[in-house]
Order: structure tokens, then C-alpha cells, then sequence
């Protein structure tokens, strides 16, 4: 982690600048804090998107990550019946349309399965992937 501290700091303040609203699922940041939960919880982080074994693959990949509060990073993306890779790759495409990139992230996940998670399932979420 010590490695990519730098760029995902960065990316935290690129996401304040782009989007302005903080979290790119519920919008709360530490300007605009949760009412309902502690102060801690809207603190802003980088979620890795791949979970599991290969979740260090892409620490350092922007295809690969959003960024969240910690109550989304914490309680919200954590049901992937609710939460499936396509649903937060449509956050990605809509918060950061730079970064997506789908075969990047297909190819980082699994190189022998180039069509893992397909244009048409993110396409599926994207405009209501947000809470």
C-alpha cells in the first residue's frame, strides 16, 4: 500500500475537484458529512472495485477503483448481490468516464476471460448505479 498512498491520495482530490460531491455512490464527504453517522464515516477512501485473491492487482489501477466514503466502502458495496462488479464499473464509467476501461479490467481480473463482465451488463446500471 505504501506504494500507491501517493496516487490514491491524489485520486481522492482529483474526485473532490472533478465531481466536487465526494463519494461517488451517496455523495457525502467530509464537507458534506452523514448526519445519521459518525463524523469518521464520511471520510473519503479508494475501494478496490476486484475483491478476493487478485484485489492487489489493482491497487494501483484507476479502471479498477472508486472512490467512496467509508460507510459506502464499509457496509454498502459489501452486498455483491446488491453490489456486482458491472454495478460499481457503472459508477466508474459515470464519475470518472477517463478511467473506465473495460477490457483493462477484464484482463487484470481474469486474462482468459476477455468478456468476464460484458459492455451490456455495466450498461445495465449506469445512470441509476448510484444510492
Amino acid at each position: 500500500m505504501a506504494e500507491v498512498r501517493v496516487m490514491r491520495r491524489a485520486m481522492i482530490a482529483e474526485a473532490a475537484r472533478l465531481g466536487g460531491s465526494g463519494c461517488w455512490i451517496c455523495g457525502h464527504s467530509p464537507r458534506r458529512p452523514w448526519r445519521t453517522l459518525p463524523p469518521e464515516s464520511s471520510q473519503l477512501s479508494v475501494h478496490e472495485i476486484h475483491c478476493g485473491p487478485g484485489r492487489s492487482a489493482c491497487l494501483d489501477k484507476p479502471f479498477g477503483l472508486l472512490v467512496l466514503c467509508w460507510h459506502c466502502n464499509s457496509d454498502v458495496v459489501t452486498d455483491r448481490r446488491v453490489w456486482p462488479e458491472a454495478r460499481q464499473l457503472a459508477v466508474l464509467k459515470q464519475k470518472n468516464p477517463a478511467a473506465f476501461d473495460l477490457v483493462a479490467y477484464n484482463a487484470m481480473v481474469n486474462p482468459w476471460a476477455p468478456r468476464r463482465i460484458t459492455p451490456g451488463e455495466v450498461d445495465a446500471f449506469y445512470g441509476k448505479a448510484t444510492a
